[in-house]
């Protein structure tokens, strides 16, 4: 993308020579660089602003889709691993769930036989 950019503003350059010194001084230091830039963009700002625009916005994206899903599990987990933990100490601490949503049973065991039914 910065490639791009260097080269649009190389070949706006070139277009924009004048004179013959121009033509035969084609190596620009930072600085001519920095400041034949910033002359390029207050003459069209809305194609830079939209390329900077365009540039940041996917440089976000694909950052923020990264960052997300690289997390994404770790989220998943603790998030349902809380959820499940609070419900189960809601189910014993309110009475209104307890009424509603009563516990299992506890496993029942046969009753014995008794010396009277015999």
């Amino acid at each position: 993308m910065m490639m791009m950019m260097m080269m649009m503003i190389m070949n706006i350059r070139r277009r924009d020579k004048q004179t013959s010194d121009d033509k035969m001084n084609t190596c620009l230091s930072p600085f001519e660089f920095s400041l034949y830039s910033l002359q390029l963009v207050r003459r069209r700002p809305t194609f830079f602003l939209s390329l900077y625009l365009s540039f940041a916005f996917s440089f976000l994206t694909s950052f923020l889709r990264f960052s997300f899903l690289s997390f994404l599990p770790f989220i998943t987990f603790h998030f349902y691993s809380l959820i499940s933990r609070l419900s189960f100490l809601s189910h014993f601490s309110s009475p209104i769930s307890f009424c509603f949503f009563p516990p299992p049973p506890l496993l029942a065991t046969p009753p014995l036989p008794s010396s009277n039914q015999q």
